[in-house]
């Protein structure tokens, strides 16, 4: 733990002045590569590319102290328009009441309930729509940084 640093990086220029941050993002690349999440592809002319940001976070334990670090690439999912880039959205979120009825029924029950913080989260459905992001900052992906990534999964909103 000694050597996670306390402060979060603003961007990705403070980001990979620390080993520790830039191994995150590594990670975090390898992960969407493992689930194939996009593919590399030229740059189509007739299509909004979106663009795609870092985001930066210390997880603490219960004292406060800094256990890890998580960093995350998104797309910049504000930039798109409603009827041009998309059609519809839908975020798979769990809803307050069901969180409280699962947990009631399961202290009644006397089940043993474990809270996980899982290092990452996919949404498994294939996207319908073409979606295409910028290359992450920072990295240049297939050794050519006029590629594009085309999504295949829409696990990378923010």
């Amino acid at each position: 733990m000694a050597f996670l640093s306390s402060t979060e990086p603003q961007n990705v220029k403070e980001a990979c002045k620390d080993e520790c941050w830039v191994k995150e993002m590594d990670e975090e690349l390898e992960k969407i590569e493992k689930n194939n999440t996009w593919e590399l592809v030229p740059r189509p002319k007739d299509k909004n590319i979106i663009g795609t940001k870092w985001i930066f976070k210390n997880k603490l334990n219960e004292n406060g102290e800094v256990i890890r670090h998580k960093a995350k690439v998104v797309c910049k999912g504000y930039a798109q328009q409603e009827g041009i880039d998309f059609e519809e959205t839908f975020a798979p979120v769990a809803r307050l009441d069901a969180i409280r009825m699962f947990l009631a029924l399961s202290s009644y029950q006397k089940f043993k309930v474990f809270q996980m913080d899982l290092k990452s989260a996919f949404l498994n459905g294939d996207l319908e729509e073409e979606v295409y992001i910028e290359q992450p900052d920072g990295f240049i992906l297939g050794n050519d940084p006029n590629l594009v990534c085309r999504l295949k999964k829409g696990s990378l909103w923010s």
